[in-house]
């Protein structure tokens, strides 16, 4: 899956659409469609993406049944944790 696609999961799985986390993000609905369309958010998009659904950034990167993930800025390759946050 792409960083695109676990993003729409995500909000899927939140009830809630792409307009309302543009505005939980505080950006335009074009910013964020950018944002999905480069598919190469930074640790700190991924940690807003995350925060305002309620994720962890890990869960919006894409990885291996092992829980492996590759960095998308320098090709690292590392293990991640996808489960839910406790709150």
């Amino acid at each position: 899956m792409t960083h695109k696609d676990l993003i729409l999961a995500q909000c899927r799985k939140c009830g809630i659409k792409l307009k309302d986390l543009a505005k939980r993000l505080g950006v335009p609905q074009s910013t964020l469609s950018e944002t999905m369309r480069r598919g190469k958010p930074d640790y700190a998009t991924l940690e807003r993406l995350s925060n305002a659904l309620g994720c962890l950034p890990g869960d919006l990167l894409p990885h291996t049944a092992d829980n492996e993930v590759t960095c998308p800025n320098c090709g690292h390759t590392f293990g991640v944790e996808t489960k839910p946050k406790e709150e």
